[in-house]
């Protein structure tokens, strides 16, 4: 009776407070969004509270009510409203992210991580809300590597045989507009040694963000010697680096090292030689020798694949190096420019393309800097939308801002309509051909095992 009563009251209220304008349903919506819009908080709780209590399987409610702790800054007790939710409405797009900020909020970035990119698989967000995850969800990895780099100096893995770390490779002239190559060679390194089966990779960014943090504590600069501590600590049986040294007459010289991280000894040493428009065809005598050094036998499959050229074009390759360096720097946007300039110029370079995705969103190099708060702003407004999610929002699969793509596979205008640049290929530098031959040596190993 006692029941009864409560819920005729509730129904009564709704003649002087329009929540629940359905029959004490789903009318609490716009009393909830209006309260979120001011970022009241506090007011919005009451009508949650009543709309769960009188439909304990209201998906929304429950999304709505997570959405209201994680502005309180109560991210654990968000979790538990978004945990609800996604029980009764599994791979709802909007739930999925909701949960990925309340997890990133409670600094668990890994964690964040794998629900923003279930809610990149799963409907309702619009091109550019997908385009802003893709950002975060490149700052989740970051910032998760960092606290792993954190953790690794104080308890390092146990070292497996079949690790392997790649370093990025040295440029001896960091001011020459060749000096990115370094970066784009170990790139490419590591997605030939990736080819071969029994080797395990340590993942770039855990690499650099360790190395970082071990400068940061001692405040010197990265030697091989913190390399192969790095190394350990990471749990690599084998590291690789190298340099890049750059000569008049746009000569390039690739050097690589393979080094046994817990001896110190060199397990193999290499290098190539030739005009610096080779080298793509120099990284691949690189590939050879290091897996070489590191002791392994190729199969005729992973031969094949390592020995495929990811792109015929400098300037695209160089145009990616350069990609990737600013995108180490943070400065998305410029990197986001320099990967379409190199899909521009060579429409079949998956790498490129690959990178050109996962920073597409990118519209100011502040992206990466927001707070999670700011990020959640950014992505209720994004693509003309007022909110997140599938229920009806504006804006929601919104179109590509620019052209269709053109005949090669890429817009004549990236995704926020700004033009792409110099459509001659320019990257700043002489063109260079591929003529001109080259010497290679290769030595392994150095040192008896």
């Amino acid at each position: 009776m006692e029941h009864m009563k409560t819920r005729k009251l509730a129904c009564m209220l709704t003649l002087v407070f329009p929540l629940f304008i359905a029959g004490c349903g789903a009318g609490y919506r716009g009393e909830v969004e209006s309260s979120i819009a001011r970022e009241d908080w506090e007011s919005a709780l009451p009508h949650l509270k009543l709309a769960i209590a009188e439909n304990p399987e209201d998906a929304r409610a429950w999304r709505e009510l997570g959405r209201v702790r994680l502005g309180l800054g109560k991210p654990d007790e968000a979790i538990e409203a978004f945990t609800r939710s996604d029980a009764i409405d599994p791979d709802n797009s909007e739930t999925l992210l909701y949960m990925g900020a309340a997890h990133e909020a409670n600094g668990a970035f890994d964690t964040a991580r794998g629900w923003y990119e279930s809610a990149l698989r799963a409907d309702g967000l619009s091109f550019d809300q997908r385009a802003k995850l893709r950002v975060r969800i490149a700052r989740a990895t970051r910032e998760s590597h960092k606290l792993r780099a954190a953790q690794l100096m104080k308890q390092p893995n146990e070292i497996s045989p079949n690790t392997v770390a790649v370093y990025d490779f040295a440029a001896s002239d960091t001011t020459s507009p060749y000096a990115a190559l370094s970066k784009g060679l170990a790139a490419m390194l590591i997605t030939d040694l990736s080819n071969v089966s029994s080797i395990r990779l340590v993942e770039r960014l855990q690499t650099q963000a360790l190395v970082q943090e071990m400068q940061r504590s001692s405040g010197s600069t990265v030697d091989e010697a913190t390399r192969i501590r790095a190394g350990r600590m990471l749990g690599a049986a084998r590291s690789v680096s190298g340099s890049l040294n750059l000569f008049a007459g746009d000569e390039v010289e690739a050097l690589f090292y393979v080094v046994r991280n817990e001896s110190g000894d060199y397990a193999g040493t290499g290098s190539s030689r030739g005009a610096i428009g080779e080298v793509l065809r120099l990284e691949k005598e690189i590939a050879y020798g290091t897996i070489e050094g590191l002791g392994i036998t190729l199969t005729e499959s992973e031969r094949a694949k390592i020995g495929k050229i990811p792109t015929t074009s400098f300037p695209a390759f160089l145009a990616f190096s350069q990609g990737i360096d600013l995108e180490d720097r943070y400065r998305y946007l410029e990197a986001l420019r320099k990967y379409e300039q190199a899909v521009r110029l060579d429409p079949n370079f998956e790498e490129a393309r690959t990178r050109l995705t996962a920073v597409s969103g990118a519209q100011s190099n502040g992206d990466y800097a927001m707070d999670t708060d700011q990020f959640l702003k950014a992505m209720n407004t994004g693509g003309g939308a007022t909110r997140i999610g599938p229920d009806g929002a504006p804006g929601v699969g919104a179109s590509r801002v620019g052209s269709t793509a053109s005949a090669g596979g890429f817009a004549e205008r990236n995704l926020f309509g700004i033009e792409p640049g110099d459509e001659s290929g320019n990257t700043g530098v002489p063109p260079i051909g591929p003529g001109g031959a080259a010497t290679i040596t290769i030595t392994v190993p150095v040192r008896s095992p």
